[in-house]
């Protein structure tokens, strides 16, 4: 039957993967997103076990993908959320048959909790589809940085309003003392000024992002039971 725009079911489905639960192989094609590669049949073979680690001179790739600068941080990040080189499992003969009982497209906050979740309740026939970075706007742009940079904010706030709750921050500097300003030193208590390190914020930021991205990662997916195409 059309659809509204005339498109027919059957060409919709065609952009689907279809899987062969006997083989676990994978053929047809989906918009781009499936490339010829290996079968997954057991953890040591999975796609992300194979797939090339990022390395800092990758800093053209990684800036494609909005993720700069390229420290050890963000190539732990990548090296989960997009493993570099990525070989999707293999693209079968189309004769084998079987098909998918689903196919999730984005690897979203959304995308990750209904892949595995179907995959760990029984679905046994899973495939996600990730184009740009697996954990989606939550851990890469939005929920995780936004919160480790508001923690930092919270920091800075509270050292600057400490006088409010009784604490003093102070120094002690070397002072010259005596008729003449002569070389006898002394130490003197003075107030400290607060200073933001941004750079170091964005560090920190990065170095949590990078310590959670296992969870959102390709890895983490198909040790759930589900089976991860790499677009792009």
């Amino acid at each position: 039957a059309p659809t509204a725009d005339g498109m027919h079911i059957s060409s919709l489905l065609s952009l689907f993967p279809t899987f062969n639960p006997n083989t676990r192989e994978v053929y047809g094609t989906s918009a781009s997103a499936i490339v010829c590669g290996m079968t997954v049949d057991d953890k040591d073979t999975f796609a992300s076990k194979t797939a090339a680690k990022w390395s800092d001179s990758d800093t053209e790739d990684a800036r494609k993908l909005t993720i700069w600068p390229l420290d050890e941080y963000n190539i732990q990040l990548l090296d989960a959320v997009h493993p570099k080189d990525y070989v999707s499992p293999k693209v079968a003969d189309e004769q084998a048959g079987g098909t998918y009982d689903l196919v999730v497209i984005g690897s979203g906050a959304g995308g990750l909790v209904t892949s595995k979740q179907a995959a760990r309740r029984g679905v046994r026939r899973v495939a996600l589809i990730s184009e740009h970075l697996a954990g989606g706007d939550c851990l890469n742009v939005g929920c995780v940085p936004s919160k480790a940079l508001i923690r930092s904010a919270k920091s800075i706030r509270e050292v600057k309003r400490c006088s409010e709750f009784g604490v003093r921050l102070t120094a002690s500097v070397a002072v010259p003392v005596g008729a003449g300003g002569d070389q006898t030193q002394d130490t003197a208590d003075v107030d400290i000024q607060v200073i933001t390190d941004f750079e170091r914020v964005m560090s920190r930021m990065r170095k949590l992002r990078a310590t959670i991205a296992p969870v959102d990662s390709h890895e983490a997916t198909e040790e759930a039971g589900a089976t991860v195409f790499q677009g792009r």
